[in-house]
């Protein structure tokens, strides 16, 4: 009800604040990115990481050099914490470049938002 008298809009412009990027939040967003990108992507990985296991157990079972499954899906890790750091980097940029927008937004009067102008 606050929000249709416009009495709360102080309440309403605090949740929409946006975040400030501290060095802390941002360790939140690339592990939130990195485990989501881990979740999703290990089980679409997980038949080539199964052969590769098989190909090497092959190998070691033959005397030849092999590399450990767990060295080939630690460098799909790798890889996705590479563009879970791209991916922290742009919405940080993103977050930045959207504060004097949202100090705009602040201005306009409440319940109108663009129709304002």
């Amino acid at each position: 009800m606050d929000m249709l008298s416009g009495s709360g809009t102080n309440k309403m412009a605090s949740m929409m604040a946006p975040a400030m990027w501290t060095v802390g939040y941002a360790g939140i967003m690339f592990t939130m990115w990195w485990v989501m990108m881990a979740a999703m992507m290990l089980p679409s990985a997980a038949p080539i990481l199964l052969l590769f296991a098989r190909i090497n157990r092959k190998e070691k079972s033959a005397g030849r050099p092999f590399i450990p499954t767990g060295i080939f899906a630690a460098g799909y890790l790798i890889a996705w914490g590479g563009f879970s750091a791209l991916a922290t980097g742009l919405a940080a940029l993103a977050g930045i470049a959207a504060q004097p927008l949202a100090r705009l937004a602040r201005r306009l009067p409440p319940g109108r938002g663009c129709t304002g102008w």
